[in-house]
């Protein structure tokens, strides 16, 4: 079966197990490479909330959406989450699965000024089942693209942001379990250095959407080599 009839079957099919906000681009453009950006928390989940009344959920979607923008024009984004809506873990891995993503992005935030950190899947349990035959561990049979992803994002990060002090490694994260592609959890910077006013805070997110859809681009580039 070609991917091109394989979308068309899973378009119908999404349309009846995926929220109605997250399926609004079915129509995919199979010349080129799928990013899944799921912008984490959402809904009564706020994720982490400043002192100043900052929402961990808006700003996850805000950079989504800014990132997205700056791969239409070479890659084919899409979002699991396009308003402030709560989906669960295994939603969002089923979202990416049945798209056929070739890029998992889960964006977060954290709270250590100037530090960036970029995780692939690992576990703790080194009796854990075959990743074949465990769906939460799908992700350990992509890991050794995500880890070189993982490298790759935190290289480019010290180069473009000379104050980003960026680390990356494995961690047995929710966000990544039941993923079949190459997927990482971001959480680019603290909660606490997002600037205060609108103006800012929009520059702010731009220089680092900017810096992800530029690790994005040099992640292909690589796997094409």
């Amino acid at each position: 079966m070609t991917k091109e009839i394989s979308w068309l079957l899973l378009a119908a099919a999404l349309l009846t197990i995926i929220p109605l906000p997250m399926a609004d681009a079915l129509t995919i453009k199979t010349s080129r490479k799928l990013v899944v950006l799921d912008p984490g928390h959402g809904g009564v989940d706020s994720g982490i909330i400043s002192t100043t009344g900052i929402h961990e959920k808006q700003i996850t979607l805000n950079l989504a959406r800014m990132t997205a923008q700056r791969l239409s024009d070479q890659y084919y984004p899409l979002l699991c989450r396009t308003t402030d809506i709560r989906l669960s873990e295994t939603e969002r891995a089923a979202f990416a699965n049945q798209n056929m993503a070739d890029l998992f992005l889960s964006l977060h935030l954290h709270s250590e000024n100037n530090r960036g950190f970029f995780f692939y899947f690992d576990t703790p349990d080194t009796a854990a089942t075959s990743p074949g035959f465990d769906w939460r561990t799908q992700a350990l049979n992509h890991q050794d693209k995500s880890k070189q992803a993982a490298t790759l994002f935190a290289t480019i990060f010290q180069d473009l942001g000379k104050k980003t002090k960026p680390f990356s490694g494995p961690a047995p994260a929710l966000p990544l379990e039941g993923l079949r592609m190459t997927a990482l959890l971001l959480e680019p910077f603290s909660i606490s250095d997002i600037p205060g006013t609108a103006d800012e805070q929009e520059r702010f997110l731009a220089s680092y959407a900017e810096m992800i859809a530029r690790s994005i681009e040099a992640y292909f580039e690589k796997e094409a080599l």
